[in-house]
């Protein structure tokens, strides 16, 4: 399975991966697996099902904050 990520969606995503996200940190995806910086990176640049999962996140998350459903949350959460 892949996709037909937009470049510049696909550009944004590992910018944001390489810029938010430290060298020793990893992301685990439940049963999927868990993945260093540099596999999510490859995983979206092969557009493979981790890679579009990946880049969906993300899309989401820039959603969140540009709607203001991120920051409403996280106000929710210290009421």
């Amino acid at each position: 399975m892949s996709g037909n990520i937009d470049p510049d969606v696909k550009k944004l995503v590992m910018w944001r991966i390489d810029t938010s996200m430290p060298n020793h940190f990893k992301l685990v995806m439940g049963d999927k697996g868990t993945f260093t910086k540099e596999e999510l990176k490859n995983h979206v640049d092969k557009e493979d099902e981790i890679g579009l999962k990946i880049v969906e996140m993300e899309m989401n998350f820039i959603k969140a904050l540009t709607t203001g459903e991120f920051s409403k949350a996280l106000a929710e959460s210290y009421e």
